[in-house]
């Protein structure tokens, strides 16, 4: 149980770094309602736990190797770079694909919006190395409640960002959400150039 707590915290103190997942939840809470929100947070936890096992299986060992770290770098800000181009072009914040977003459609989002940084998995092999050298966890059921305690935390961070979020659409007009999704598109096409910066630098 105390691994787990631990894991609580750490995952809450992680949230306070905000990026474009955070930015994308958001804007997906004010324009297609907490409900969309709370699902796209569910797509974001399941990545972080693939990424956890994967960390914990040795993951990071494959992006070390070069050309493979080059091609996640370049396949994660493809991603992104067009995410943001489709937020960019969107004429509405209530389309129709929008209005006929399935349960699927924000968790897959969601999924895929975190997915676009597999780099984390070098994050958690840092983390989990350092954990279990120092005897701060132990090694399987220690490390699994840890992990379980770092994914609540973000889904219920995640999930009460877009309950609250998701309050202030009645507030919003057609122009705010419209230059919402342009500041979201934005946002995203920024991280997309962050990763290609990483990928072309020696």
């Amino acid at each position: 149980m105390l691994d787990f707590l631990q894991g609580l915290a750490l995952g809450l103190v992680l949230q306070l770094s905000v990026g474009p997942v955070f930015f994308a939840l958001v804007h997906r809470s004010l324009s297609q309602g907490w409900r969309e929100g709370v699902k796209m947070a569910a797509g974001v936890t399941a990545t972080d736990l693939c990424y956890m096992a994967a960390s914990a299986l040795g993951a990071s060992a494959i992006l070390a190797i070069p050309q493979v770290r080059l091609a996640v770098l370049w396949g994660g800000a493809l991603l992104l770079g067009w995410f943001g181009w489709k937020l960019l072009r969107a004429k509405g914040a209530h389309t129709a694909a929008g209005r006929q977003d399935t349960v699927r459609g924000s968790f897959a989002y969601g999924f895929l919006l975190t997915l676009a940084n597999p780099l984390t998995i070098l994050f958690w092999s840092g983390m989990y190395g350092s954990l279990l050298a120092a005897g701060a966890v132990a090694p399987g059921l220690g490390l699994l409640l840890y992990s379980l305690g770092c994914a609540t935390a973000t889904f219920v961070f995640l999930a009460l960002a877009a309950m609250g979020a998701s309050r202030l659409n009645h507030y919003l007009g057609d122009k705010a959400l419209q230059a919402l999704n342009r500041l979201v598109g934005c946002a995203l096409l920024f991280f997309a150039l962050m990763l290609v910066m990483q990928a072309i630098q020696p």
